[in-house]
């Protein structure tokens, strides 16, 4: 797994940047196959910094909710979160990191055992 486009942002609240990861696996007959998850974020919590899955965002009742467009596992929940805060550095300026298109700009690369 690679980290792409990693980048701060000046929002309100407790999101401190947005990233993209790129995931190649192995399929059963040994072809590789790559995707990209988009609009992750890098949360500051009450319990420290994790990584939020891409979400959508609806209204039910009158009140705003999210739902996740993609559930993580613990384990990788615990491996993204920890090399996405080893690459984040809040003293880049906002947006300074984003890459126009498809011309992304790898921050890290994590090593996903079998």
């Amino acid at each position: 797994m690679k980290i792409l486009d990693l980048r701060n942002v000046d929002w309100k609240g407790s999101v401190k940047a947005v990233f993209s990861v790129q995931v190649t696996v192995m399929t059963a007959n040994n072809q590789t196959v790559t995707f990209i998850i988009k609009d992750l974020k890098l949360i500051d919590g009450t319990n420290g910094m994790f990584v939020a899955s891409p979400s959508v965002k609806y209204e039910k009742d009158g009140e705003t909710k999210y739902k996740n467009i993609l559930d993580f596992s613990p384990e990788f929940q615990s491996m993204i979160t920890e090399e996405v805060s080893r690459n984040y550095d809040s003293s880049q300026e906002y947006n300074k990191i984003y890459s126009e298109k498809t011309e992304y700009k790898e921050r890290g690369t994590l090593e996903i055992p079998n």
